[in-house]
C-alpha cells in the first residue's frame, strides 16, 4: 500500500516568481521535502511591466539555471487557475494531491481544491482520495536572507538600477544576475544602457582581494570556479546522460587540473547529477593540490602560489587596458547606431573585465596543476632569495598556449613565467 500511494502521489506549488529569488529555493525545497512521489512547479503566465516582468518562457528559461536539481520539474502552466492543475494532474492518474502554499494563501488553497474535489464545472472535475496544503514557512518581510526575500524586493531594486541589492536576492550557485537584471529591465520598459558598472581600478581591485579573501582562499576558490565551468559546460542543462560530453570533460579536467579520472565510468552511475560530479572533482582537486605541496614542500609552493598570482594578476590587468584603450578608440562609432557611446563603454568594458577573471582563474589553476617547481643547488642562504624556477613540462614554446584562451603562443603567454 505504501509504494502503490507513493506512484500516485503528487506535490505541487503554483506562483508568479517573477522573478525568481532565494526564497524561491526554499520553497522548491520544502515541495521536495514534503513530496512523497512525483513533485511540480507551476508557473503562471502573467506578463506585465509592474509585476510581472518576465515572459513565461524567459522566467521558465531563468528557474531552470537558478534550480538545476529540479530542473525537470518546473513547468508553465496552460492558464493562471489552479483547478485547472488539479484536473490535470487528476487525469494523470494522481490519486493524492498535495500543495504547497505560502502561509498566508494556505487556508484559501485549501478551501477552494477540497470544495470543488468530485465537482463536474467549468475546469472539468478531479476526485482525489486525499487533498492536503501545507505551508512554505512563515515569512518575514524585514527579515534577512530567504526569510525575507521577495520578488517585489528585487523588481524594486531592479527599478532603482541597484544591481547589489539585486545579487543579494539571488541563490549563491546562480551566476547570470546581469542577465536576469536586464531582462527584467527590459519588462520593465527600463533602459538596460543605463545599469551602471563601475569598472574597478587595479589599486582598487587589489585591496577588495586582499580585504576578502588571503591568497590561498583565492586559489581555492578559482579552483572550485573552474571545476563547475568545466563540468556546466559539458554537461548541458535538459540533457540525459548519453548527451553528456565525457571525452571533452575529461581533457579538460587533465588540461586545467592536472587529474586522470574515470569520467565515463561516473557518467553511467544511476541518479549521477552534475552536482556530484563537481562535488567529486573539487575533493580529488583538493587532495591532489595538498600533496603536491607536500611534496614540493608547502613554503617553497605556497610562494610560488603568491608569485604566479602577482605575475598573471600583472599580465592581465595589462592587457586589458590594453584592450579598454583600443575600444576607447572606436566606441563612438556606435552613435551612428543611435547608440550612447558612453553606456556602449560602460557596458562592454564591464563584459571585458569578467572575461578576464574567467581567463585568470582558469590560467592560475592549470598553472598550479602542471607546473614543476624547482630550486637551484646552492647553499641554503643563497636559497631563500633565490628566485623560484617554474618548468610547464613539455609543453612547445612555439604552441598555441593550451593554458588559457588568450590564442597567444605559450612563450608569449604562461610560458613567460
Amino acid at each position: 500500500l505504501k509504494n502503490e500511494a507513493v506512484g500516485k502521489s503528487i506535490t505541487f506549488a503554483f506562483g508568479r516568481f517573477n522573478p525568481p529569488t532565494m526564497g524561491h529555493e526554499k520553497l522548491i525545497n520544502k515541495i521536495k521535502q514534503v513530496s512523497q512521489g512525483d513533485y511540480k512547479v507551476y508557473l503562471s503566465r502573467s506578463e506585465d511591466p509592474k509585476k510581472n516582468p518576465l515572459s513565461p518562457r524567459k522566467k521558465l528559461e531563468y528557474m531552470k539555471k537558478m534550480f538545476p536539481s529540479h530542473a525537470r520539474n518546473i513547468e508553465i502552466n496552460q492558464t493562471n487557475m489552479v483547478l485547472d492543475i488539479a484536473t490535470l494532474l487528476y487525469k494523470k492518474g494522481y490519486t493524492n494531491l498535495k500543495m504547497v502554499a505560502g502561509s498566508d494563501r494556505v487556508r484559501e488553497f485549501d478551501t477552494i481544491l477540497k470544495k470543488y474535489n468530485g465537482v463536474s464545472s467549468r475546469h472539468g472535475m478531479y476526485d482525489f482520495n486525499s487533498i492536503e496544503v501545507v505551508s512554505a514557512g512563515e515569512r518575514d518581510p524585514d527579515a534577512d536572507g530567504a526569510t525575507g526575500m521577495s520578488a517585489s524586493k528585487m523588481r524594486d531594486a531592479v527599478a532603482k538600477n541597484d544591481m547589489l541589492s539585486f545579487k543579494r536576492g539571488l541563490p549563491s550557485g546562480f551566476n547570470d544576475a546581469k542577465g536576469l537584471f536586464n531582462d527584467i529591465r527590459k519588462g520593465m520598459k527600463l533602459k538596460v544602457e543605463n545599469v551602471e558598472t563601475k569598472i574597478p581600478s587595479l589599486v582598487e581591485f587589489e585591496q577588495q582581494q586582499i580585504r576578502d579573501l588571503y591568497v590561498r582562499e583565492m586559489i581555492f576558490d578559482m579552483r572550485q570556479g573552474v571545476v563547475e565551468t568545466i563540468v556546466l559546460k559539458s554537461v548541458p542543462d535538459q540533457s540525459y546522460h548519453d548527451q553528456w560530453d565525457g571525452d571533452g570533460l575529461i581533457e579538460d579536467v587533465r588540461n586545467y587540473l592536472g587529474l586522470d579520472v574515470p569520467i565515463k565510468k561516473w557518467i553511467k552511475e544511476d541518479g549521477i547529477i552534475e552536482k556530484e560530479i563537481i562535488s567529486r572533482l573539487i575533493e580529488l582537486s583538493n587532495n591532489f593540490m595538498a600533496e603536491r605541496a607536500v611534496k614540493i614542500g608547502v613554503d617553497v609552493f605556497r610562494q610560488a602560489e603568491k608569485t604566479l598570482m602577482l605575475q598573471v594578476l600583472d599580465q592581465s590587468w595589462k592587457d586589458h587596458l590594453l584592450m579598454l584603450d583600443q575600444m576607447r578608440q572606436s566606441i563612438g562609432l556606435r552613435a551612428y547606431a543611435q547608440k550612447d557611446p558612453l553606456n556602449e563603454y560602460k557596458r562592454e568594458a564591464f563584459e571585458l573585465f569578467e572575461d578576464m577573471l574567467d581567463k585568470l582563474r582558469k590560467t592560475i589553476t592549470s598553472v598550479l596543476s602542471n607546473i614543476e617547481i624547482r630550486q637551484e643547488n646552492n647553499d641554503e642562504n643563497q636559497q631563500i632569495n633565490k628566485p623560484l624556477k617554474i618548468d610547464s613540462g613539455k609543453i612547445a614554446r612555439n604552441s598555441i598556449c593550451p593554458l588559457c584562451d588568450s590564442g597567444k603562443k605559450y612563450k608569449h603567454c604562461c610560458g613567460k613565467l
